[in-house]
């Protein structure tokens, strides 16, 4: 009878660690949670270092910085949760989701694929994560990586991701945006005329 093999090579195999010799290649489903988690990583970097004009114009990592310079450190978190939640503030700066459907009603090419890369990434990194910290801290997970239930769940968040952003981008319904002449005027500003569509419409 051959001996059965150990329980921490199976464990080093499924973390993708190196024992002796070559290193185990790691699952699929860990590799998807790396990515997933390099994907999110480079996206908020980039949209925080950059100001990417077309998620959020008026506040940037850069505009920020310059505030903190220029005011009482203690004030910062105020300042920025008046420019976000306050009504009288800047109309772009206000929480909502009219940025998200103007962006898809506009640029859908660009935007549909980039949310749903975005959400879904998180999603997954959170779902497999959440798995994987439990059976590293607690020793059981309440459900089984590559499982019925991880599958399932997943996948209904998946679809329901894409279906919200169907429905932000008026596939469903009509979808009024208010700071609509707000939107228009502030990207008039940052961007060149040929990215502009309603600029070609008229």
């Amino acid at each position: 009878m051959l001996p059965s093999p150990s329980p921490l090579l199976d464990r080093s195999k499924c973390l993708g660690v190196r024992l002796q010799g070559k290193p185990a290649a790691p699952p699929l489903l860990l590799k998807l949670h790396r990515y997933t988690g390099y994907t999110i990583g480079a996206i908020i970097l980039g949209r925080t270092l950059l100001g990417v004009p077309l998620l959020s114009p008026p506040l940037t990592a850069a505009r920020c910085l310059r505030h903190s310079r220029a005011h009482d450190p203690l004030q910062d978190a105020g300042w920025y949760l008046r420019r976000t939640f306050d009504a009288s503030a800047h109309p772009l700066h206000r929480a909502d989701f009219e940025l998200v459907a103007a962006s898809l009603k506009y640029w859908p090419y660009l935007f549909y694929p980039y949310y749903v890369v975005f959400a879904c990434s998180g999603l997954y990194h959170l779902v497999y994560g959440f798995s994987q910290a439990c059976s590293t801290l607690f020793h059981r997970s309440p459900f089984r990586r590559g499982g019925p239930f991880f599958y399932t769940l997943v996948g209904a968040a998946s679809i329901g991701i894409v279906s919200a952003l169907l429905a932000f981008g008026g596939v469903y319904f009509p979808v009024h945006i208010e700071k609509l002449d707000a939107i228009h005027a502030t990207y008039e500003k940052q961007l060149p005329a040929f990215l502009i569509p309603w600029k070609k419409k008229v």
